[in-house]
């Protein structure tokens, strides 16, 4: 049976898993990649995951049904797209911060413990791997010619002088045959804040930028 009345342990718990995700999500996620839509999953990820399995240790449902169920939600919300492994990775560690909080037989000091471990570990891993700030944008393509996979290098270096960024990889997406356009996705290194150029192309809300010559 759920108690009636949470008790304070519990408040205690969701505020350092809160607290822990908005500083991975906000501080490091964001530090190479710009996607709101997908930092607002990983927020809503930790704090429904915590709360289910808060429930489930206080109920007779295993551990594992519990991880079963979280790779349910994991796949309605990616099988449609393909989603780079970095993302994938930091929702892991998402999910690992929300069930640690909600589950771990440990004091407060343990707790304090893990999340600061859980969170020093993806800021010493992201250092020593020399990750940058990535830009993810979308924009409408005329260019068709170029999405051979044999002219990758040129249609980054198009795009790269369109945008004003350094063009570092591209994703093809749905191609128009009609308007001989094409849906791109690009992933770039922004420029210095004196040199950007004022094309502002970070998805937001599925929009797209177009560009033509």
């Amino acid at each position: 049976m759920i108690p009636a009345a949470l008790p304070p342990e519990f408040y205690l718990r969701l505020l350092l898993s809160t607290v822990t995700v908005l500083v991975v999500v906000l501080t490091l996620y964001f530090s190479t990649r710009r996607s709101r839509d997908v930092a607002f999953s990983y927020l809503m990820f930790g704090l429904v995951i915590f709360l289910i399995a808060y429930v489930l240790k206080s109920t007779e449902v295993s551990v594992g049904f519990g991880f079963g169920l979280f790779a349910v939600f994991g796949i309605l919300r990616y099988r449609t797209e393909e989603v780079p492994t970095r993302d994938l990775t930091y929702l892991l560690v998402v999910i690992a911060i929300a069930m640690i909080n909600a589950v771990a037989n440990v004091g407060v000091s343990g707790l304090l413990l893990f999340n600061a471990l859980l969170a020093a570990g993806t800021v010493l891993v992201q250092w020593v791997s020399g990750l940058r700030r990535e830009d993810q944008r979308q924009v409408v393509y005329e260019r068709v010619e170029l999405i051979r996979p044999e002219r990758r290098q040129e249609l980054l270096q198009d795009l790269g002088q369109r945008l004003g960024v350094t063009a570092l990889r591209v994703e093809v997406g749905q191609i128009d045959f009609m308007r001989d356009t094409v849906l791109l996705t690009v992933w770039s290194r922004p420029p210095a804040v004196s040199e950007r150029a004022p094309v502002q192309g970070d998805v937001k809300g599925g929009n797209a930028v177009h560009i033509n010559d």
